[in-house]
């Protein structure tokens, strides 16, 4: 399988910077893995466990996600 394109990559998760992109594509993911990485950052309800390079895709993803506050 070829690794996924700067473009592909973008299509999945959105923009990124060139630093967290960088790192994304160097553990060279899969599609499925982008996926599954993006759905757990949108939804807090997934029951399976996901793989160590999705949860790495997802701390990365994660660190520019704003909190919201309960107030």
């Amino acid at each position: 399988m070829s690794k996924l394109t700067r473009e592909e990559v973008m299509g999945i998760l959105g923009r990124l910077d060139d630093v967290k992109l960088a790192s994304v594509m160097a553990l060279a993911p899969t599609k499925d893995e982008l996926i599954q990485a993006k759905l757990w950052l949108t939804h807090t309800d997934l029951r399976d466990a996901p793989s160590v390079k999705v949860t790495r895709i997802y701390d990365m993803l994660r660190a520019d996600t704003p909190l919201d506050w309960d107030e």
